[in-house]
């Protein structure tokens, strides 16, 4: 591939996809830059996106980006023959159902517990503080076929909030807060955070190069 890796920020998963947001009731509304600029990913090149992963490719991806990847996805092994292969990440987004209970985290600094031992916390203490604002809370599951995932970071479960504001956050204790993902011959690198957020978050940044850099 001419691709070393795809860096997915922390934007609305169908403003990627189809270059309109989309409200809870379905509704369609434009962005703000001209037409010509507000084209989407679409869902074929979704699909293309997942042959480069499945090829040897690498995504990082955070915050409100990551729902692009989860759920029902897709490769097209065959566009003559139209054959595809279906899948689903072992990783899911469960913070809808917490805000339904009660969760509320408009921009807060959140404790992360590390695995030391991954290659994407290198260098990185035990414990770091990361920007949240809850969105998307990860919930992972068995991987399957040429599948595999592995918890970097985990929200502690008691003494979540290093500052700031947020109202039952112990509904993500526990929660996975930074996930490698594997598929086929590639990887996938989600984190439910902004590593970088208005590059004010100085101590997070080494976790975004990390996902970059190292092999």
């Amino acid at each position: 591939s001419e691709y070393t890796y795809l860096v997915f920020p922390d934007a609305d998963k169908n403003l990627l996809l189809d270059g309109k947001y989309k409200s809870k009731e379905g509704i369609y509304s434009a962005g703000e830059y001209p037409p010509e600029y507000e084209k989407g990913i679409t869902a074929k090149g979704l699909q293309k996106i997942f042959k480069y992963i499945n090829e040897g490719g690498r995504v990082v991806s955070w915050g409100s980006s990551v729902p692009l990847f989860l759920g029902n996805q897709s490769i097209m092994i065959d566009e003559k023959k139209e054959e595809k292969e279906e899948f689903t990440l072992p990783i899911t987004d469960i913070s809808e159902d917490l805000s339904k209970k009660g969760l509320y985290c408009p921009g807060t600094l959140l404790k992360v517990n590390m695995n030391t031992e991954s290659r994407i916390s290198y260098g990185l203490p035990e414990t770091i503080n990361v920007y949240s604002r809850a969105n998307p809370v990860f919930q992972t599951s068995v991987p399957v076929f040429d599948m595999d995932r592995r918890v970097v970071g985990t929200y502690p479960e008691k003494e979540i909030i290093a500052s700031g504001y947020a109202d039952k956050i112990e509904l993500v204790g526990e929660k996975p807060a930074i996930v490698w993902v594997k598929k086929g011959k590639g990887e996938m690198i989600f984190m439910a955070f902004c590593p970088q957020f208005r590059g004010s978050t100085d101590g997070t940044f080494k976790l975004l190069f990390n996902s970059l850099l190292l092999n």
